[in-house]
């Protein structure tokens, strides 16, 4: 198997990961605060971390540190809005929407470049957009866009998410992948805590399917899946991985129809599949 094949195995790994843990997330937060949801994976996310790559982790590296302190931070804000958001909309519309960071991506590169997006980036802005406005339920007979305070939070969400991986592609850390990923997983389990301290509630209904979802999205969702993403993702061309992580929401579907039993209307498939049109154009730089 050749190098670049071992990368987009390892990143379909992460989209499976990823589309499972949005109906997991959504089922937690009827009985959770969302502050607390976060401080309590993200605070579990750190000595996993540590357990499974704590030989390769430079506690000396203050470069690294402090750039998985920024990288954490604006995690923290994409996490923060994407749990927020799954407390009013379904999971696997959230997973539609979410994976519109792939549409974002090259958009944000050409801002960051002071360049002209490609005809292509914005076709696919254009059919993301559309398939946004099929998946809030406008119609012909409609000029209102049907979208809630979830729905928009989820799309800041997508926003952020495409910041956090330019940022992660544009920053030099060969060789220092899991110093990167600690300090960035600390990051978000400090904010996340303190803003539970002061924003939170002390709201937690602790039953075995609370700690299922807590051990998979800590371990799994986080400290592999975002493992898997710094450490592969630089092993393949930018169009291949969008390819890949294009599935994502399709998973985050199928498994919110296995676990949860939701189901979407057709006006709601259609756009999702304009969404899904919409990565498949995206020309990411």
């Amino acid at each position: 198997m050749t190098q670049r094949a071992r990368a987009e195995l390892a990143l379909a790994l992460m989209c499976i990961i990823w589309g499972s843990t949005f109906s997991l997330v959504r089922e937690s937060l009827q009985g959770t605060d969302a502050w607390l949801f976060l401080a309590l994976r993200f605070g579990l996310a750190l000595p996993a971390c540590l357990l499974l790559f704590g030989r390769r982790i430079s506690f000396r590296d203050t470069s690294t540190m402090a750039r998985g302190l920024g990288l954490g931070v604006v995690l923290f804000l994409a996490f923060l809005s994407q749990t927020m958001g799954l407390k009013s909309i379904s999971a696997s519309r959230s997973g539609f929407l979410t994976a519109l960071y792939i549409v974002c991506v090259p958009l944000l590169v050409a801002l960051w470049e002071r360049r002209r997006p490609s005809t292509r980036s914005l076709g696919a802005a254009a059919t993301s957009l559309a398939g946004v406005a099929l998946l809030s339920g406008l119609s012909l007979g409609s000029d209102t866009l049907k979208l809630g305070a979830g729905d928009w939070l989820t799309i800041a969400c997508a926003l952020l998410f495409a910041l956090q991986i330019l940022m992660a592609d544009r920053l030099p850390v060969k060789g220092r992948v899991w110093t990167l990923h600690f300090w960035q997983i600390a990051t978000v389990a400090l904010l996340s805590t303190l803003g539970w301290l002061l924003l939170g509630e002390a709201r937690l209904r602790m039953d075995t399917q609370l700690v299922i979802s807590l051990l998979i999205n800590s371990v799994f969702g986080t400290v592999v899946a975002l493992g898997l993403q710094l450490r592969y993702q630089p092993e393949t061309t930018p169009e291949r991985a969008a390819l890949v992580y294009s599935f994502e929401p399709v998973f985050a579907a199928l498994m919110a129809f296995g676990i949860l039993g939701e189901r979407l209307g057709p006006m709601e498939w259609a756009g999702g599949i304009f969404i899904l049109l919409a990565l498949r154009m995206a020309d990411p730089a």
